[in-house]
This record gives structure tokens, sequence and C-alpha cells, in this order.
């Protein structure tokens, strides 16, 4: 909910918060990935959303959309 100052936020600029699970199950829910290869690829390509999703892209796994 965009006004709940709580919620992460999920656009195209969002960082990518592994301490938090309810973070790690949205972003691997939403990149098509566990856990473990979402921990890797952060700390490969960083923790902002689209450079995640962009190093996947290249690495021939494409973000699944919600």
């Amino acid at each position: 909910m965009a006004d709940d100052p709580k919620a992460p936020e999920r656009s195209g600029d969002a960082r990518i918060n592994l301490r938090d699970g309810a973070d790690v199950e949205h972003w691997t829910r939403k990149l098509g990935v566990s856990a473990e290869v979402l921990a890797k690829v952060v700390e490969v390509a960083g923790d902002r959303a689209s450079d995640v999703e962009q190093y996947l892209a290249q690495e021939g796994r494409p973000a699944t959309s919600e």
C-alpha cells in the first residue's frame, strides 16, 4: 500500500532487502528464482531491483511478471 511507510517500495528503482523475509518472498516470486539465487545475484549486481532484473535477463533468466 502506497500510504504505508513500512511497506517496501515496489517501483523500478526499488531496492531488494535480503534481511526482510517478506521482501525476499516478493522478489523471488516476481523474478522466478530461489532465495539463494536472489542472494547471489544481489551480491553481483547490487540490491537495485532493476539491476537484478537486467542481470537475470542477461543470464537467460528473464523475470516473470506478477
